[in-house]
């Protein structure tokens, strides 16, 4: 399993169970892509856990966001898009968009990771990683 697709399930069954918390294994591709979800609302925080000096490998702690007393999940489904073995490429003009907008669509563009939105307005494509709903 890729390291997207394994963040994207961690990620999936921790808020399902309701989890504060989860760790993730450290990778640049999958702490931009929380810091997106993070930054959209979806999640409450992201950060690097350095253990270095442990001699164990670094972690991403991805903090989760809920509301109200039955704890209800800002994030509601995750669904990884391009795969390792079908990846999608899409020009801006063609990227998509999810829910009308209230959703998330992450792109991997030559300018970094980013959602849609911004991909547009800089008029890039790239390729569809995920999306959050």
């Amino acid at each position: 399993m890729d390291l997207v697709s394994d963040a994207l399930c961690r990620i999936k069954n921790a808020y399902r169970a309701k989890h504060t918390l989860t760790l993730l294994p450290a990778s640049l591709v999958v702490f931009r892509i929380c810091t997106v979800m993070a930054a959209r609302g979806f999640v409450d925080s992201v950060r690097w856990l350095s253990l270095r000096s442990t001699g164990m490998q670094d972690k991403i702690v991805v903090t989760f966001k809920y509301s109200g007393v039955r704890r209800v999940s800002a994030i509601k489904g995750l669904k990884r898009i391009s795969k390792p073995g079908a990846r999608l490429y899409l020009p801006s003009r063609r990227l998509p968009r999810l829910l009308g907008g209230l959703g998330l669509v992450i792109v991997s563009t030559s300018s970094g990771i980013m959602s849609v939105s911004r991909a547009k307005s800089l008029g890039i494509g790239g390729e569809v990683v995920c999306y959050v709903w």
